[in-house]
């Protein structure tokens, strides 16, 4: 097994002011953490960070996939964090581009790569594991064929109804920036081709 390990190129969370109207909504970008949850009785928060994937060979199927993250703010005791593919399959939409409309939605669209996780309750440094690898494999291929060879992530808090948990975006330093690390099959033949028997060919 291969693993390539990459650094998040752009990040921060978009805040929803009571979810009705989002000319009262801001996009915050650049702060020193990405939020996922609520603050006080009205302001919710969605978070997405963003990874160039060209290092990543192109064919191969990841087996597994993990996500390095420097808490700094501690959810509530109840806090149940999601990831999905920004834009519900981590390439068709780009955070960076995306005003609060459509981005909003962005962050919690398509299947969960990470459902209902416990990680952002305290504020220790941790790797937090995709389980839904097939999907995220999938997803990490195709964006992988396309010409941008981008793949982003939304962050929120199941039901966005507990006090929200952070992480350290990339302007707090490359140190404490979120990492995704891919873990693949090394060698061998892409993972869309098949072996021809010797007879065959």
């Amino acid at each position: 097994m291969a693993v390539i390990t990459l650094t998040c190129t752009y990040d921060g969370h978009f805040a929803e002011n009571g979810g009705k109207d989002d000319a009262k909504t801001t996009a915050y970008v650049g702060e020193f953490w990405v939020a996922a949850g609520k603050s006080g009785s009205w302001v919710s928060y969605r978070g997405f960070s963003k990874y160039n994937i060209t290092k990543f060979p192109a064919r191969r199927l990841p087996k597994r996939v993990r996500l390095y993250v420097a808490p700094g703010n501690a959810g509530g005791s109840a806090h149940l964090l999601d990831i999905h593919g920004y834009a519900g399959d981590g390439w068709s939409g780009d955070p960076q581009q995306d005003a609060w409309n459509p981005g909003w939605d962005r962050c919690a669209m398509g299947t969960e790569y990470h459902n209902d996780g416990t990680e952002l309750r305290d504020v220790a440094p941790k790797w937090i594991t995709l389980e839904n690898i097939d999907m995220v494999a999938a997803d990490l291929r195709n964006a992988k064929d396309q010409a941008a060879q981008i793949f982003s992530l939304g962050w929120h808090e199941e039901g966005e109804n507990d006090p929200y948990g952070s992480f350290s975006t990339i302007e707090r330093g490359l140190e404490y920036a979120t990492r995704l690390e891919i873990t693949y099959p090394s060698g061998g033949l892409p993972a869309n081709k098949a072996l021809v028997p010797m007879g065959l060919m």
